[in-house]
């Protein structure tokens, strides 16, 4: 076993060891609020926050998916645990949902190493690069809806992959099965033929015509093939690229992988009401399929079928939402009219863009650069991994501007296109050059056998206007058909025009998504496999081990930050509250409430407590002055208090405040409330509130500042 196969299983071994910890750090509330959250208050039968993404009058968020993914996880783990005659915890309902992400970063890894193989690299390179990428270990085993729609963006890329697979195999079987070199020997293969012609076309209406007509160019071919055609319309050129191109056609009728195409269009609708943003992750492999398929005859058919597929996943799922949704009981339904039905059905993706598109809802998350998605969170999900990618999208964009190459990035390098010859000067010089059109006539005669079906179904051959024209290949596809055969014709193929692309499907839905004012590093998420895939393609030379010791340490020191540090005192404190309340309610025969505040931390998802009675209220204070909190915690304050919404009044409080603050806090409310300390969770680092880094003289003080304390607050 190579070093390289095994650091690709330790990566993923450390990954499901992670998942069992499990990793305390807390990226960002919707990894819990647009997901996971609602679906434990329904599965578990617990009190829950749902966010206004859920409970407004137009529902942005999709319910099904999450639920799929989730909901029969925590049944099985609470039945399981229920009959072992032990109790649920929050650790095994993190657990649950954090077990379900890892298995879908599973899945990625599988169509990751399955696209390198297709494509003839070694897959467990490009397979170490990504395992090991720190967004794999943090973002894409958090249960945030980015995270499953970057699997679905996988999932469709690897479905259009193997389209486009199939599509090539089809070509190469057509090729050989279907195109004799028998009949190819025939088209143009007698010289003295050829060279009659030659002669005889300067005698032609087309050649004595030239003076009346000014021009002063003859396109040489042009001319023969004319001549050929009004000479010899029944000929055996004719007869043969006919029976070429009706061979072609009826195996292209024949050709309809309609599983592949089902589910594309299935994936497709799963993406857009998970998240509607899908559309930018997917238009790019879409316009791949196009492109390579619309040629086939039957392209309208297997487009209507990857749209009929998407048409009835979107009636299931709006069907399914719209149940969830709607205040009325199933069985009412049939009392109904039509006009009542259509106004209680729910369009979450609809509803989404319709308010993302208002900029005044857009004010309350934020505004942000247009250009931050690509001068900051671009760098920094992928680190060092951008350089090889901006240098060769640097590449593509100089070859297209100043080379005029811009066929390259619509075209595999093994292509053959159909060119005109325009040779200037005298029929002195057009009959100089007539033995050497001759050759390559005759070349062209030879090559024949080599050219796929899908290229001569490129030609311009009409009956109406035959225009035999010389193709020509390049240095690439005369080295890919010397050295390949079969199969690698075929990776070589794929690897060529996925390349371009990799390179469109990193930047397009960069560029789209910085058109909206709020952006976030995970919005970019779904993009970097397909940016780890095509950085593994540019750097198939040795970089050096520098460079992959710069990378390593990057992940490490992100991966550390994002699963460790931040915000990372937030769960492990929910925990223990959870085992607090439980021992407290079996303890006491008639059940207290119990209130538990938070101070300057992201919001602590509920359903970690799992609070099946009501009887704990849970405050999130987020960034609130601290003089202002010690007012809430005296009562000091009125039922329509917007300052202290959600707090009721009570003896005794738990406090969970940020470490920085708390020697504030506790100055700030010496004279109000008594303050003890219960406990502290280390590490906790909020990069909203970091410490003067100047003060800090020794480990223990370092400890306080980066932790999250909990305190039992008392009413003097």
């Amino acid at each position: 076993m190579s070093w390289i196969k095994l650091a690709w299983l330790v990566f993923l071994m450390g990954r499901a060891a992670w998942t069992f910890l499990p990793q305390m750090g807390y990226i960002h509330p919707d990894e819990f609020f647009q997901t996971v959250e609602v679906v434990a208050g329904d599965a578990l039968n617990v009190s829950v926050i749902r966010t206004w993404e859920f409970t407004g009058e137009y529902p942005l968020r999709s319910m099904i998916l999450p639920k799929l993914l989730f909901h029969p996880v925590f049944v099985l783990f609470k039945t399981v645990i229920e009959l072992h005659g032990s109790e649920v915890t929050g650790y095994t309902i993190l657990l649950a949902s954090r077990l379900v992400m890892l298995l879908l970063s599973f899945v990625i890894d599988l169509m990751f190493f399955r696209i390198c193989l297709m494509i003839g690299l070694r897959g467990h390179t490009p397979a170490l690069i990504y395992a090991s990428s720190y967004v794999t270990l943090t973002f894409q085993c958090h249960s945030f809806s980015n995270s499953i729609e970057t699997v679905l963006a996988v999932g469709q890329f690897y479905v259009i992959f193997l389209l486009i697979k199939t599509k090539y195999e089809h070509d190469k079987d057509v090729k050989e099965n279907n195109i004799p070199a028998s009949e190819n020997d025939k088209l143009l293969d007698d010289r003295a033929l050829l060279k009659s012609h030659h002669e005889n076309a300067f005698h032609s209406p087309r050649f004595r015509g030239k003076s009346k007509l000014g021009s002063k160019k003859l396109d040489v071919v042009s001319t023969i093939t004319s001549c050929m055609t009004e000479d010899l319309s029944e000929t055996i050129v004719r007869e043969n690229y006919k029976n070429v191109i009706k061979s072609y056609e009826v195996k292209s009728k024949e050709f309809y992988p309609i599983a592949l195409l089902v589910l594309f269009g299935s994936v497709f609708a799963f993406g857009v009401f998970n998240r509607p943003t899908f559309l930018v992750f997917g238009c790019v492999p879409f316009f791949w399929w196009v492109d390579i398929y619309n040629r086939l005859p039957n392209f309208l058919l297997m487009l209507s079928t990857v749209a009929l597929s998407g048409f009835v996943t979107s009636v299931i799922l709006i069907t399914c939402d719209s149940l969830y949704y709607m205040s009325v009981k199933i069985i009412d339904l049939q009392n109904f009219g039509v006009k009542e039905l259509l106004q209680i059905f729910c369009v979450t993706p609809l509803n989404f863009v319709m308010y993302n598109t208002n900029p005044s809802n857009l004010e309350k998350h934020g505004r942000h650069l247009r250009c931050l998605h690509l001068m900051v969170n671009l760098p920094l999900l992928l680190g060092p991994l951008l350089i090889p990618i901006w240098r060769r999208a640097f590449q593509q964009i100089s070859r297209f501007f100043f080379t005029k190459a811009w066929k390259t990035l619509l075209k595999s390098d093994s292509d053959i296109y159909v060119t005109r010859t325009e040779v200037k000067g005298s029929s002195a010089a057009i009959e100089k050059n007539i033995d050497s059109e001759s050759e390559s006539v005759s070349k062209l005669n030879k090559n024949i056998s080599k050219i796929s079906a899908d290229d001569v179904n490129t030609l311009d051959l009409n009956d109406s206007d035959l225009d035999y024209a010389i193709s020509t290949e390049n240095k690439s596809s005369e080295q890919l058909n010397q050295h390949c055969h079969g199969d690698e014709k075929v990776k070589v193929k794929l690897r060529q025009t996925l390349q371009y692309s990799l390179l469109l499907y990193i930047f397009i839905p960069v560029i789209l998504l910085s058109l909206f004012p709020h952006q976030e590093p995970r919005f970019l998420i779904p993009v970097i496999p397909g940016a780890i895939l095509f950085a593994s393609l540019v750097l198939r030379e040795k970089v050096g081990t520098l460079f992959w010791t710069i990378v390593f340490c990057f992940n490490l020191l992100m991966a550390t930050i994002f699963g460790v540090l931040h915000q990372g005192g937030i769960i492990p404190c929910l925990m223990h509250l959870q085992k607090m309340s439980t021992e407290v309610h079996n303890k006491s025969l008639q059940k207290s409430e119990l209130t538990f505040a938070f101070s300057h931390t992201y919001m602590p998802p509920k359903h970690l407590l799992l609070d099946r009675n009501n009887f704990i209220n849970l405050v999130d204070f987020k960034g609130m002055d601290l003089a202002s909190v010690c007012l809430c915690l005296k009562g000091d304050f009125t039922p329509n208090d917007s300052e202290c919404e959600g707090l009721r009044p009570s003896e005794t409080v738990y406090l969970a405040i940020t470490g920085t603050v708390a020697p504030q806090f506790k100055e700030f409310c010496k004279e109000l409330v008594r303050v003890k300390k219960v406990k502290a969770f280390f590490p906790h680092v909020s990069f909203e509130d970091l410490p003067d880094f100047n003060v800090i003289d020794s480990w223990s003080m370092l400890m306080d500042l980066f932790s999250l304390h909990l305190y039992e607050i008392k009413v003097l």
